[in-house]
């Protein structure tokens, strides 16, 4: 776990994480006033989805401060689909109230995202690699935003209309909830892969038959493993792969019907060329199968096999170059494209359009991606297609640039490795660090990955009734099940408030209290108890930490985050972590009161957090409830 110590404090304190961080969480709301002829389901729906695209601007800063520590640089484009997809939403609140008359009643959502750095990393190599996600994301915001604008011009229709009309408005209304619905399936699929993404594609044509992108998709999903299975089940035997071929016709359907409804829709020329490629291979390794020792010895029948085999060939070409032509044509500047039309007249043996092709595909990488990710590949392709071709210095040359940007690529990161450990052991070494070890012992076994040998230990030690409140509360902090933490937290500190704890060992005691407080999850009346008594701890120590960090240092320490920590005396990391656990134990209770209903108590909390501790969020939440 990268940066664990420094990451564990980060998320109890008020400052901004600058990407460093590994866990992210984002509160937002979004609301929606439904009017006559909706029905409550969707526009709930609808209160959600603006919930999530408001989570979703915060998100953004969050992947651009990772990449800034990466140093990558993103467009626009892929940060909002990276933020999109890295989040994982759990819906807090859900509320309704009327407005000005009974046909109008606003839904008002709240919602948690949590993103983690190791998400943003996933999504983001998955963009990188395949820039038709962010064309699809692309697509299907412009579709949610066309549905937005439609639904309130119908509103505004309804109200002036009578009669037939009337009634037609309101089947329109009806049609284009379906269709945001299926964009929700839509998009739900996408996240999913195999028999469950199909399932929800089902749905979402179901729902909209003219959703494009789903008959897309839905055939990637279909074809998916077509020939691995085929040629799994030939090399048990004899078979026409029946199934396989089924599916890969059903694929093709799909992309035939996308392309009926758009014609211009070029990943689904790009998919169509692909599943016809796999058709080919499939019928190929059929018929092949069916051939004989005997009959590939004897001239006659070899002659007729390879010209059975030769006319499978030539049936699927024209079809897959022609779509493979017409994706390229709608969209020129698309490297992929000619990768995959270059992969296509290389197994054809038509060595000199695949070298132009890739080739194409390497200007074209560079002209719109500078990053070292995945351009050594089409160097290594082209450099195997000079070799087929009998062009060995070129290809020599090729394996060269590879090695060259693979050796560059490596440096990077052994250099960004190196940066990164140094910084730990300055964080490590530093009185910050130091002070961390104590307040949250558990992250250095975890760092070091020495969890479960640790754990082995401490079970030994006490069940040999050996434990120390040390061991008991490093125990409860590794421990997954709610049940047996909490039942080592409270021995813990029962231990630990034995021997009157000060300073460091307070420091301990109170983070203890708010551990244990959010191990209840949704046992409010058990978590506020255990505020409460974190509460009392501070109180006692509060006024001793503000000398030790007058405001001056800690207004400068949050201007220049990471050094300022690195530099901080013994006293001042202990004082800034009191007012860390501060801002941390009014925020659960703040986020307990919203949860419970209780605004008033609520606004309280978010009040103390934003005029004595300055925390943005918590001003912004404040401004909210009034």
């Amino acid at each position: 776990m990268k940066r664990s110590i420094f990451c564990l404090m980060i998320f109890l304190s008020l400052f901004p994480t600058q990407g460093i961080c590994e866990t992210r969480e984002i509160i937002a709301e979004g609301e929606y006033v439904m009017g006559a002829g909706e029905t409550m389901a969707i526009a709930e729906e609808r209160a959600m989805k603006k919930a999530a695209q408001n989570a979703a601007e915060e998100a953004g800063a969050f992947v651009k401060s990772y990449s800034k520590v990466q140093n990558l640089t993103l467009t626009e484009d892929v940060v909002e689909v990276v933020a999109n997809h890295a989040m994982k939403i759990t819906v807090l609140d859900r509320k309704k109230s009327v407005v000005g008359d009974l046909d109008a009643i606003k839904f008002l959502v709240k919602i948690k995202a949590v993103m983690t750095t190791e998400e943003v990393a996933a999504n983001l190599k998955k963009v990188r690699e395949d820039k038709g996600v962010i064309e699809a994301y692309n697509r299907l915001k412009a579709d949610y935003d066309r549905q937005s604008r439609e639904m309130e011009t119908l509103k505004k229709r309804l109200t002036e209309a009578g009669g037939e009309e009337k009634k037609q408005v309101l089947a329109e209304i009806t049609n284009e909830e379906k269709r945001f619905k299926a964009n929700l399936w839509l998009e739900k699929a996408n996240s999913l892969w195999g028999e469950s993404a199909i399932k929800a594609y089902d749905k979402a044509i179901e729902l909209n038959p003219a959703l494009v992108e789903a008959y897309v998709k839905r055939a990637v999903n279909i074809a998916s493993n077509s020939v691995e299975d085929c040629n799994f089940l030939l090399n048990k035997g004899p078979s026409e792969c029946t199934e396989q071929q089924d599916k890969l016709n059903k694929a093709l359907s799909d992309l035939g019907k996308a392309i009926s409804l758009d014609k211009d829709h070029a990943d689904a020329y790009i998919e169509r060329a692909g599943v016809y490629n796999q058709i080919k291979d499939v019928q190929l390794r059929v018929a092949n199968s069916h051939i004989t020792d005997d009959q590939w010895r004897a001239v006659d029948s070899r002659e007729k096999s390879i010209e059975a085999l030769t006319k499978i060939k030539d049936k699927y070409t024209s079809q897959i170059l022609a779509d493979l032509n017409r994706a390229i044509s709608l969209k020129p500047d698309n490297p992929e494209y000619y990768l995959k039309r270059s992969n296509y007249y290389g197994v054809a043996g038509n060595y000199d359009n695949a070298i132009s092709d890739i080739s194409r595909a390497i200007v074209l990488w560079r002209e719109t991606d500078h990053s070292l990710i995945g351009i050594a590949s089409y160097y290594r392709a082209r450099a195997d297609l000079y070799s087929f071709a009998g062009k060995n210095e070129l290809s020599e040359k090729d394996i060269a640039e590879a090695e060259k940007i693979e050796a560059e690529y490596a440096k990077e990161s052994a250099g960004m490795k190196k940066k990164m450990k140094t910084e730990d052991d300055r964080m490590h070494q530093s009185e910050m660090g130091k002070l961390a070890k104590k307040v949250f012992p558990a992250t250095e076994w975890i760092e070091q990955g020495k969890k479960e040998q640790t754990m082995k230990e401490l079970n030994m030690k006490i069940s040999q009734k050996k434990g120390t409140y040390e061991d008991y509360i490093l125990r409860a902090d590794m421990d997954d099940q709610q049940e047996s933490k909490l039942r080592d937290y409270s021995e813990g500190i029962r231990l630990l408030k034995s021997g009157r704890p000060e300073r460091e060992k307070a420091l301990l005691l109170t983070r203890v209290y708010l551990f244990k407080a959010m191990a209840y999850e949704k046992q409010y009346d058990l978590a506020l108890k255990e505020l409460k008594e974190a509460q009392q701890v501070l109180d006692q120590n509060l006024p001793r930490a503000m000398d030790l960090l007058k405001d001056d240092d800690y207004n400068a320490i949050k201007a220049g985050l990471e050094e300022k920590l690195l530099k901080m005396s013994r006293s001042q990391a202990e004082g800034l972590y009191w007012r860390i656990l501060a801002a941390h134990v009014a925020k659960s209770r703040a986020t307990i009161y919203e949860e419970m209903g209780l605004p008033g108590k609520a606004k309280v909390e978010y009040q103390y957090l934003c005029e004595k501790l300055k925390d943005t969020e918590a001003c912004k939440n404040l401004e909210r409830l009034k």
